[in-house]
C-alpha cells in the first residue's frame, strides 16, 4: 500500500512537471525580413491625385498677389509633389525615400511657419 502511493506521487510530480506551460518567448523587435521590404517598397498614390495637386500649385504660382514667403512654400511644395509623383512609380530605394521625407518636412515646416 505504501509502495503504492509513492508510486502514484511520483506519476503526480512527473505529471505536473510535464503539464506546465513555458514561459513566453519576446518575439524580436526588428525582423530582417521586414527591414529588406522596407528598403524597396511601393508607394499606393494614385497619380492622378498627385498632378491635380501640381497643377493647383502651378496655378498657384501665376497669381501676382503672392508674398515672397507663400511663392517659396508653393514651390517647396511643387518640388516635393515632383518627387512623390517620380517614386510613386515604381519600388523606393532608402536614399529616395529619405530624400522624399526630407522635402516632405521642408514644405509643411514652411507652411507651419507661415500659417502659425
Amino acid at each position: 500500500m505504501k509502495l503504492t502511493r509513492i508510486f502514484l506521487f511520483i506519476i503526480l510530480i512527473v505529471a505536473a512537471g510535464c503539464a506546465s506551460i513555458p514561459p513566453k518567448q519576446p518575439s524580436p523587435a526588428h525582423k530582417p525580413a521586414e527591414r529588406e521590404s522596407a528598403e524597396s517598397a511601393i508607394l499606393s498614390i494614385d497619380v492622378s491625385h498627385v498632378d491635380g495637386r501640381i497643377r493647383f500649385l502651378e496655378n498657384m504660382l501665376k497669381n501676382k498677389d503672392l508674398t515672397d514667403e507663400e511663392r517659396k512654400t508653393v514651390l517647396a511644395l511643387l518640388d516635393a509633389y515632383g518627387l512623390l509623383k517620380k517614386t510613386a512609380a515604381g519600388p523606393v530605394t532608402g536614399k529616395e525615400s529619405a530624400l522624399l521625407t526630407r522635402s516632405l518636412f521642408q514644405s509643411m515646416s514652411l507652411m507651419e511657419n507661415n500659417y502659425f
